[in-house]
Parts: structure tokens; C-alpha cells; sequence
């Protein structure tokens, strides 16, 4: 049997990453951008992505997907009155620990996993949280990281971002992962206490001893834009830095809104950080996969809530 490459030893040849996701047939458009982005820097990875939609539309399909799923099919218990009581962004978020869990079953040659939204994208080796995995077997992205973006209101939303989580096989993420699912199930609403199953992970380093990953470059987002040592001040042969250290995974949540529009303006009214071009960028990837025409496909659980 090969090396399982646990945290605390290096992979071996046959060990590889796992990227999961989780997306719905109106966001697909989204999740194919994002596997694309890891494919082009981590072409080794396995790209791993649960539809939470009661069958597959033919638009799941991408050669940078190397497998889908349906979320029916992870076996969770009372699967459908989870999805029936969640709206889909909500149903999408609670399906987030077991689809690594079920990852995790699928290839037990693997030993690193990690979880990314389907409106993130990557813009450069993984290798930080590859190497922060072998000495911990569980890492979170916080909002922010220092006083300069604090506001309040942050706390709705939970200390840490659940559009990047990192496991490595073992017996504590194991434990966590069991915990969060049974959280997710309980309670993902996006409302003040929890937002979306986020809100849990504040527990994790305190019930699982979750790290924190500190690198200004993973899971940037709306939420720090503008933030201390995160400006994206030059790139150099197509990647992208914050200062010194690259631009690793941006969270595009929210792109489409005033809100995300806003925040750019407050953090640079002049237009000319190089996010106004990461932003636009991204944007027209998702035309280019049919954004326009994914975004009106209606949510198969909507439909059956509407029949019932």
C-alpha cells in the first residue's frame, strides 16, 4: 500500500491533491472557472465537484472536472428535508463537509484535500497550504487579518470564510468534518447567528485545534479588499502579488453587487489597482462558460417544493 502521506511526512508519487466544490446547475459556470484555475496550477490536482441538484443537466460537463456527484448521492440522512427547508445558496453550504467527507472516501490514496468555493479562483500554486498540511491537519482562512478592515459587523458573518478549508487526512479532521456536517444539517440559514454554517467554524479551533492560515493571498475577498499588506501591487509573468507574497485564491462572492462595487471604490476611488482588471477578468470567463444562460436555470428543489 503507498504512503498516505499524513500530515507530519511528505506526499509520495502517488499521493495527489483534492480540490472539492459544491455548486448548483445555475451557478456551474462558476465552478467551471474555478477548476479550470486550479487545473492550470496544480494540473496534477483531482478537481471534485457535488452538484446539489437532483440530476445532472448536460452542461456538467468540463475537461477540468475529474469527477461530479450529486449531492443525493452522499449519503446524507433526510437529505431531501434539508434541501427542501434551505434556499439553494443555503443548501449548497450545508452539503460543504460532506462532500470532502465523501472526497475523502473516493480516494483514500489521498491524504490532502482541500475545499474551495465555486466562485473562487486560483492564481498560483497551492504550495502554502500543501506545506502548511503536513505539519497540521486542519487550516482555515480568517476575513480579515489585522485591525485595519475591523468593523463590527464582520462578526454576523464568523471569524473565518468558509470558501477555503484545508484537511489532511487524519483522525482530527475526521472528527471535525463529522461535527461541521452535523451543523450544516442542523442549521445553515443565512441569518445573524450562523450565516450559512459559517458561523461554526469559530468552534473549530477551540473543539479541533484549527489553524489559522495567515497568508494575505489565500481567500481574498470583498470582506478584505483594501485591508493592510493585501493592495495587489505588480504582477511578473502572469502572477499576481501582494508586495512580496502572490495572489493565491480570490473569493469572487458577491461580484455582481453594489456592495462589492462600492468596496472597490473605498479601498481605490481612482480605478487603478490591478483588482479592477483581476474583476473584469473574471467576469468575462464566466460569460465565456454561460453565465448568462446558467443563471436562469431554476433550482430542481425549488421546483419539487413548488409540486409539494
Amino acid at each position: 500500500m503507498p504512503n498516505m502521506g499524513a500530515f507530519g511526512s511528505a506526499p509520495d508519487a502517488y499521493d495527489k491533491l483534492v480540490v472539492c466544490s459544491v455548486t448548483s446547475a445555475g451557478r456551474l459556470h462558476r465552478a467551471k472557472v474555478m477548476a479550470r484555475s486550479v487545473k492550470k496550477f496544480e494540473p496534477e490536482a483531482i478537481v471534485f465537484v457535488c452538484l446539489a441538484e437532483e440530476s445532472f443537466p448536460p452542461s456538467a460537463e468540463s475537461s477540468c472536472v475529474d469527477r461530479w456527484v450529486l449531492a443525493k448521492d452522499l449519503g446524507i440522512p433526510d437529505f431531501y428535508s434539508n434541501m427542501l427547508k434551505y434556499r439553494c445558496s443555503e443548501a449548497i453550504a450545508s452539503v460543504k463537509a460532506a462532500a470532502l467527507q465523501h472526497a475523502m472516501k473516493q480516494y483514500p490514496q489521498c491524504s490532502q484535500f482541500v475545499y474551495l468555493d465555486d466562485d473562487t479562483k486560483v492564481y498560483y500554486r497551492l504550495e502554502a497550504a500543501k506545506e502548511a498540511l503536513r505539519q497540521h491537519p486542519i487550516w482555515l482562512t480568517p476575513h480579515i487579518l489585522n485591525t485595519s478592515r475591523h468593523q463590527d459587523g464582520l462578526q454576523r458573518f464568523g471569524l473565518f470564510n468558509s470558501g477555503f478549508i484545508a484537511i489532511a487526512r487524519s483522525k482530527p479532521a475526521e472528527e471535525f468534518l463529522k461535527w461541521w456536517n452535523g451543523k450544516l444539517s442542523e442549521n445553515c440559514y443565512k441569518d445573524e447567528r450562523r450565516y450559512a454554517g459559517q458561523g461554526w467554524l469559530d468552534f473549530a479551533p477551540l473543539y479541533f485545534d484549527a489553524k489559522t492560515l495567515r497568508h494575505p493571498g489565500y481567500n481574498m475577498g470583498m470582506w478584505n479588499i483594501g485591508e493592510t499588506g493585501r493592495d495587489v501591487t505588480h504582477t511578473e509573468k502572469g502572477i499576481y502579488y501582494l508586495y512580496e507574497k502572490p495572489l493565491v485564491v480570490f473569493h469572487y462572492a458577491g461580484i455582481d453587487t453594489e456592495l462589492f462595487a462600492s468596496t472597490m471604490r473605498e479601498a481605490y476611488p481612482e480605478g487603478a489597482n490591478l483588482l479592477y482588471r483581476l474583476a473584469e477578468e473574471y467576469r468575462r470567463e464566466l460569460a465565456e462558460e454561460g453565465g448568462q444562460e446558467a443563471s436562469s436555470v431554476p433550482w430542481s428543489y425549488d421546483l419539487l417544493k413548488a409540486e409539494s
